[in-house]
């Protein structure tokens, strides 16, 4: 915190902001967890302290699976993320771990089975991002919400779109789709 604080204070003395307390700086840091807009020259000092958040990484493991694109997200932790990773790779989810955080690629989606669990099981947060993933995926796939009822308020804006989705209670049956369409959506959570 120190270097942080002393990384802060040089920045911002420099960039002509004298009047920003530099404490507001780096509590702004620590509460944004992953979204800073203060300069720094020691961006190692940042890192220090700052935490990449799991449900924004899985989110966008997600949405890179789902688009069979190859990205690397910096900053991402892979030990937040195991039992994200222990079932995207089941579903056919390439992920490594690079020297800046994570690389995510995907050439062919299958379906698979996941249940929402306390950490360090699969986050309920990413229920619904894994659920579209799996919509356009090969194959059918379960997703068992455990924590929470009431928190497939997602399906019927994703089959207004054309997934294939069945509930059955606290679990749902999703039949991959070649493609989801553009539709009027409401979003509830």
């Amino acid at each position: 915190r120190e270097r942080l604080l002393s990384s802060a204070r040089e920045s911002i003395s420099n960039s002509g902001y004298e009047k920003l307390r530099v404490e507001e700086v780096v509590l702004r840091a620590e509460v944004a967890k992953g979204t800073f807009f203060a300069h720094f020259k020691d961006k190692d000092a940042l890192m220090d302290i700052l935490i990449a958040d799991r449900v924004e990484a899985g989110s966008l493991i997600m949405a890179a699976a789902a688009t069979k694109g190859d990205v690397e997200l910096i900053g991402a932790i892979p030990e937040h993320l195991d039992a994200v990773v222990e079932v995207l790779q089941g579903a056919g989810v390439t992920i490594t771990n690079t020297d800046r955080g994570m690389r995510v690629s995907c050439e062919k989606l299958t379906g698979c089975d996941v249940m929402t669990e306390p950490y360090p099981g699969f986050p309920t947060d990413l229920q619904a991002q894994i659920m579209a993933m799996l919509s356009v995926a090969e194959g059918a796939s379960m997703v068992t919400e455990s924590i929470f009822e009431n928190r497939f308020m997602h399906v019927p804006e994703l089959m207004r779109m054309g997934a294939n989705i069945n509930l059955h209670g606290r679990s749902a049956m999703v039949r991959g789709v070649p493609q989801l369409a553009g539709a009027e959506v409401m979003a509830t959570d």
